[in-house]
């Protein structure tokens, strides 16, 4: 009994070492690709700075040495012989995103998300938390726990389909209501702040002000309001508990916020945050209340800290 076996348009009795080369540039992602070349890149400064040299090894040596055999065989039967190796290869990308995360803290504790928020004062101390290393730790676990608490939703809906269209669809609601507050803060201030410098202008006046805004603002509520509607070519289950589930889910989001923000206090903000403040904030005002001010964005002094929330950092 003989196997033959096919690569790139040539039949024959025995494979070829090419051919699981090819078939891994052909079949695997650009971005895994490229993240697999990244590790590789790494793994040879390990080698010359003697850093991490061991990891490096582990992770390269394994995945080599099934690779050069499974080359070496004279059977061409699919990629699935191979796969043994992914592993390593995304094991090896999460090791190199850790090196790379390592070499930029700022860059890191940026990518955590609020901190730098939670630092000026909009979210309680709780959330200011960090590790020798400078990572916000409060904030990855509780986005952790979140996104754990959302993935139930993958037992209890009937399908895994339904599930990633609800957490997708979220997701676009929420960059939708984003863009309608963008929207209608930038005609707001255009009116309440008239006389405040700008970089840039919408040009038009009052009715290129509208218009864009205006115009901006129904596309993303039309979205929006399309964004709750099921897909027809997607399995969801009831109609009824996927709108459900969106609208609670959606209402619960948008409202964090605006509670956290009613619930401030002076003493979360740190005495080193380098957030620059509202210019209404800065002068004394209220964002409701419009204003002459004529005085630059960049040219607002933060304003003095009250006396008791500096001793109560300082405590």
């Amino acid at each position: 009994l003989v196997r033959r076996s096919f690569f790139v348009g040539r039949v024959g009795r025995y494979g070829s070492p090419r051919y699981f080369p090819v078939a891994m540039i052909v079949k695997t992602p650009l971005a895994t690709i490229a993240a697999g070349l990244l590790v590789l890149a790494l793994a040879v400064a390990s080698w010359r700075r003697r850093e991490g040299l061991w990891t490096a090894l582990c992770l390269l040596v394994p995945p080599a040495t099934y690779f050069f055999l499974a080359t070496r065989s004279s059977l061409n039967l699919g990629l699935r012989h191979v796969f043994p190796i992914y592993p390593f290869i995304f094991i090896g990308i999460g090791w190199a995103v850790a090196r790379v995360l390592a070499d930029r803290r700022d860059w890191a504790v940026f990518v955590a998300g609020l901190l730098a928020v939670a630092k000026a004062g909009y979210m309680p101390r709780f959330w200011q938390h960090t590790n020798k290393h400078g990572m916000a730790t409060h904030i990855l676990l509780v986005q952790a726990l979140l996104v754990t608490t959302l993935s139930i939703m993958f037992v209890v809906l009937p399908t895994v389909q339904a599930t990633y269209q609800i957490l997708s669809q979220l997701t676009v609601i929420l960059y939708l209501v984003m863009y309608l507050l963008m929207f209608a803060a930038g005609i707001y201030l255009r009116f309440s702040q008239p006389n405040r410098p700008r970089p840039y202008k919408i040009p038009g006046g009052d009715i290129g002000m509208w218009l864009v805004g205006g115009l901006g603002f129904l596309g993303s509520l039309l979205a929006l309001i399309v964004s709750f509607i099921p897909p027809s070519q997607i399995k969801v289950g009831s109609p009824t508990l996927y709108v459900a589930i969106l609208i609670v889910l959606t209402v619960l989001f948008v409202a964090i916020p605006f509670v956290i923000f009613a619930m401030r206090k002076p003493h979360w903000r740190e005495a080193d945050s380098a957030f620059a403040p509202f210019t209404w904030e800065a002068e004394g005002g209220h964002p409701g209340i419009p204003t002459a001010s004529a005085t630059a964005t960049g040219s607002v002094a933060a304003p003095a800290r009250p006396a008791k929330a500096v001793a109560a950092n300082a405590a």
